[in-house]
């Protein structure tokens, strides 16, 4: 099966995330993610992520800003402050 150029760019962002993770360096996460999210703005997955990052250096504002989005974005069923949660 042809991959495009697109689904390449998101697993190499991927990749380097995961190495970030595993060398803890949050501050390198939050511009993978920010690339990430750039591709693809709905991955509530890598907004939860990037909020986690922002609040682990301090970046409490933003933080909160992908806390609104997720929120905003969640399903009904299912309200924001339970959805960041799982994350934390």
């Amino acid at each position: 099966a042809v991959v495009g150029p697109r689904k390449i760019l998101l697993r190499m962002l991927g990749n380097l995330l995961g190495i970030a993770g595993r060398e803890g360096k949050s501050a390198d996460a939050i511009r993978y993610l920010d690339a990430i999210l750039a591709i693809d703005p709905e991955s509530a997955r890598d907004r939860a992520a990037r909020m986690v990052a922002a609040v682990r250096i301090g970046r409490r504002d933003a933080a909160i800003e992908d806390a609104r989005r997720a929120e905003r974005d969640a399903r009904p069923a299912q309200s924001g402050s339970q959805w960041a949660c799982s994350w934390a």
